[in-house]
């Protein structure tokens, strides 16, 4: 408890100390004078030689500081401050540079964003990994990917037992009507086992009950059919046409100019079977039975255990045997599963990770750039170098106050790209409005991380060539006595040096952007 004390009180009292300090110093020389009086020594000479072999009280004090608790902290305080001080007598170039980092920063997170909401999460369903979406295939006919047709549904139930269930679905606008206001939206019509296999729960009200589900039938003319034909509706639906209305279930609307009655709100984000689908009606596939007609949408989930080759390998054994039954329609069809995160991402996610290698390309030639501007701002600071190490700084801090400035440059483009990337990830839905899982996608706080790691990389990356090439130099820094020789032309060279670098670091931004 007394050293956590003491701990403390030299962390939050140190102005305190620092003045102990010092008084107990001059009093040490104070001694040290009065006893050269007494020994004959004029007391302008003793104060001198006392001085002399006290040695610098501030280089003292500084000394005694190193060993007091939070010493670390105010002298990066302190240098930060300085960089800020150093970065703000060069307005312009200061400027360039956060501009520069900024953007780059904000594409670089923007695109993390894209990637860790469409491609890095798993979907927001229960045991989403096991959900598969099934596409019909026939080599013999060159199609890599087609739908299923309803006529085998059935049958993929009946005799594949690696998966829980197969759904089939069928997607298109229809016209909806109610407060004399009519919209096309796009309904999914869904075969009984669609809800269960997903396993999300709906935010008011139900899902389809079986009876309700075998009086759903389908006509391509007229719209769906069926005694006392019921509706699941979307959240974004809900609130747009309904404004929310917690008494929306039993109401009635009208699909196709027929009345169905809501029977329960689906979660926001829900997006099944595929994006923009904003309401459900149920749909009885058993009488279904053409087999030559591959329109239809499956969903399937594998049982736990059973790897999604193996349920592949058994669904393909049963087209073979469909193939075999029925020749005329079944021949040369097989199945493809793939998992429902890669159907819905698609060709994004490739697209993206391409996006992604690009923008840090451009990152780095954004940070070479800083370094640039960085590196012709410090030829004209070699005689403040010379000053500082005669006043008693080390060539080990002055590389330090090199890195702390490029830190500064790369947090203060750090704090504007994440604003950049803020603001636009609120366009990206304007932008790219048909993007997959684009409601997923948000500023949150991986992204954060990630614009604070592409930050610290930009700070490391552009203090690289600087604090390079200060080691060099401090070595070669002319003495204090030589220093008035010198600064004239090395300010000249270095204004001369400073233009040309900053004008080809604004035709490399150009360039890389």
């Amino acid at each position: 408890m007394n050293a956590l004390w003491s701990y403390c009180r030299e962390l939050f009292q140190r102005r305190r100390l620092d003045r102990e300090s010092v008084d107990e110093l001059e009093h040490h020389v104070e001694l040290a004078v009065a006893e050269k009086v007494r020994a004959g020594v004029d007391e302008h000479e003793a104060r001198r030689q006392a001085r002399l072999e006290m040695g610098s009280i501030d280089l003292v004090r500084e000394q005694l500081a190193e060993g007091r608790a939070g010493f670390l902290l105010e002298q990066l305080a302190r240098e930060v401050g300085y960089a800020g001080r150093v970065l703000r007598k060069a307005p312009g170039p200061t400027g360039l540079s956060v501009a520069t980092i900024g953007v780059g920063i904000a594409v670089s997170t923007v695109l993390f964003a894209l990637i860790d909401g469409v491609v890095l999460r798993p979907l927001p369903y229960p045991s989403a990994d096991r959900l598969v979406s099934i596409f019909d295939t026939n080599s013999e006919l060159g199609v890599d990917r087609a739908g299923a047709a309803s006529g085998n549904i059935d049958d993929w139930r009946r005799h594949a037992s690696s998966f829980e269930g197969i759904a089939g679905y069928y997607a298109m606008g229809r016209t909806l009507s109610a407060d004399n206001d009519a919209d096309v939206v796009l309904i999914a019509q869904v075969s009984t086992d669609f809800f269960p296999l997903v396993r999300v729960t709906p935010l008011l009200g139900r899902t389809f009950t079986d009876a309700e589900t075998l009086a759903a039938q389908f006509n391509t003319a007229n719209g769906p059919t069926g005694s006392n034909p019921v509706v699941v509706i979307g959240h974004d639906l809900w609130h747009q046409r309904f404004g929310s209305d917690p008494d929306i279930v039993d109401r009635s609307v009208m699909l196709e100019r027929q009345p169905f009655r809501v029977v329960g709100v689906m979660p926001a984000g829900f997006a099944l079977p595929e994006a923009g689908v904003q309401a459900w009606i149920p749909w009885d596939l058993s009488g279904e039975r053409p087999r030559d007609q591959h329109y239809l949408g499956a969903l399937a989930r594998v049982k736990p255990g059973v790897p999604v080759g193996q349920a592949q390998i058994e669904l393909n054994r049963v087209a073979g045997a469909l193939a075999r039954q029925y020749p005329d329609t079944n021949r040369g069809w097989g199945v493809q599963l793939t998992p429902l995160a890669t159907a819905v991402v698609g060709d994004s996610a490739r697209v993206l990770w391409i996006l992604f290698a690009a923008v840090g390309l451009v990152l780095l030639v954004a940070c070479a750039n800083v370094a640039l501007l960085s590196l012709m701002r410090g030829l004209d600071r070699s005689v403040e170098h010379a000053v500082r190490l005669a006043l008693g700084s080390t060539p080990a801090r002055l590389l330090r106050q090199s890195w702390i400035e490029s830190l500064v440059l790369a947090l203060l483009g750090g704090g504007l790209g994440v604003g950049l990337a803020a603001g636009g990830l609120r366009l990206l839905p304007w932008l790219v409005p048909d993007f997959p899982r684009l409601d997923e996608v948000a500023m949150d706080v991986r992204a954060l991380w990630f614009a604070l790691a592409v930050t610290t990389l930009a700070a490391l990356v552009s203090g690289f060539v600087p604090a390079w090439r200060g080691a060099r130099s401090v070595r070669g820094l002319p003495s204090l006595h030589g220093l008035r020789a010198t600064t004239s032309s090395a300010r000249r060279a270095g204004h001369r040096s400073g233009g040309v670098g900053a004008g080809v670091a604004v035709w490399l931004g150009s360039a890389g952007t």
